[in-house]
């Protein structure tokens, strides 16, 4: 049953991280029913920006825009960057998966 068919709401995702485990990331968001990839972000511009265009999606440009567009966001980076970007990206009320 689709989203749209059952009356439930799409859940619009956001991947921060675009390297190995960032990419799997998005391609599995892409393939899920009832889910919208609504962008990728990476401090590496380039690498965000061939994984949004393979994974037909945005480059967002920093954590405030994910805020804006995802009611839920993937942290797909390494343990000493995910302190700071994952509290930053969970300041808009979601919560970190256990």
């Amino acid at each position: 049953m689709s989203a749209a068919a059952g009356g439930l709401k799409t859940i619009r995702v956001a991947v921060v991280g675009t390297g190995e485990f960032g990419r799997n990331h998005a391609r599995v968001y892409r393939e899920l029913e009832g889910v919208e990839l609504v962008g990728v972000f990476d401090e590496t511009e380039e690498r965000a920006a061939a994984v949004a265009a393979e994974y037909q999606t945005q480059v967002l440009k920093g954590l405030d825009e994910l805020r804006e567009r995802a009611d839920a966001a993937s942290v797909a980076v390494s343990n000493r960057r995910a302190c700071g970007g994952g509290l930053s990206a969970s300041g808009n009320g979601t919560r970190r998966a256990r």
